[in-house]
């Protein structure tokens, strides 16, 4: 499963955005974490966030083999998925401070950027994620 943007964020236990109350909305609970408004998290840019910032990987995964390091990809987001664990984090961007751009907890995976909206390097991502399918 790749959740891409909103998809990502869909997979955390429970999300601020729409809350009505301060345990926030549930999520699918399939990578454990909070999603949280950029704000909330010292984010100094410009909310939403759109445009193009660098990833940087913090492990090797699958999901973004042969891709240089410190490639960008595009955003659109003003809210970033903060995971409980950080071993599900593969990836962040800086935003003034640095939020997660990719997570994966087993065959559950999630990108904050648009790999379609983000050139040769946003294809390299989805034929990654194409790659790890069992056939």
């Amino acid at each position: 499963l790749l959740g891409i943007c909103v998809g990502m964020q869909l997979l955390a236990s429970r999300g601020d955005e729409g809350a009505a109350h301060a345990a926030g909305t549930p999520g699918l609970g399939l990578v454990p974490g909070r999603v949280q408004a950029l704000p909330g998290l010292g984010c100094t840019g410009r909310v939403p966030h759109v445009g193009w910032n660098i990833v940087r990987a913090h492990r090797s995964a699958p999901l973004l083999a042969q891709l240089p390091a410190d490639t960008d990809f595009y955003f659109v987001h003003g809210f970033a998925f903060v995971p409980d664990d950080p071993a599900d984090l593969l990836a962040s961007t800086d935003c003034g401070v640095p939020v997660a751009a990719a997570v994966q907890r087993g065959a559950v995976l999630g990108t904050q950027f648009h790999p379609e909206k983000s050139g040769r390097a946003g294809f390299q991502v989805l034929r990654n994620f194409l790659g790890l399918a069992p056939c």
